[in-house]
């Protein structure tokens, strides 16, 4: 997660396209080997490129690419884990430092409707939570 919150501060919020997949496949790699680390940062720093790279696809200024990459965060902690006030304050609090209600109205929905879609494709009772 700091490479995120790097990218946010220096590089006007352009996460890398490898971040899309990357960090998903050395997480999965990592927790099958048996190491200790948790889920929070890789799903944070996917949806995080996801929003970022979204943004920059559609060609958006640097606060809506911000927005959106805060957006992307908020959505992946909140589908894996099913906790979208969780994944809204985490994105709000970690990744946009001013909170404003214009900035934060985006991210609440974002993170309600991940734990909505994931809810719908996933029925069954979480092990991980």
């Amino acid at each position: 997660l700091p490479a995120v919150l790097r990218d946010v501060r220096e590089n006007k919020g352009v996460i890398a396209f490898h971040k899309l997949y990357s960090q998903v496949i050395t997480s999965i790699l990592t927790m099958g080997a048996g190491g200790s680390a948790g889920l929070e940062a890789p799903i944070a720093s996917t949806g995080a490129a996801w929003g970022s790279n979204v943004a920059r696809w559609l060609k958006f200024d640097e606060p809506t690419r911000q927005l959106l990459l805060a957006c992307g965060a908020a959505a992946g902690i909140s589908a894996i884990f099913n906790a979208p006030i969780a994944g809204a304050i985490f994105a709000l609090e970690a990744i946009l430092l001013n909170i404003a209600i214009p900035l934060a109205v985006p991210v609440l929905i974002a993170s309600a409707s991940a734990a909505f879609t994931s809810s719908l494709i996933y029925k069954g009772n979480r092990s991980f939570c």
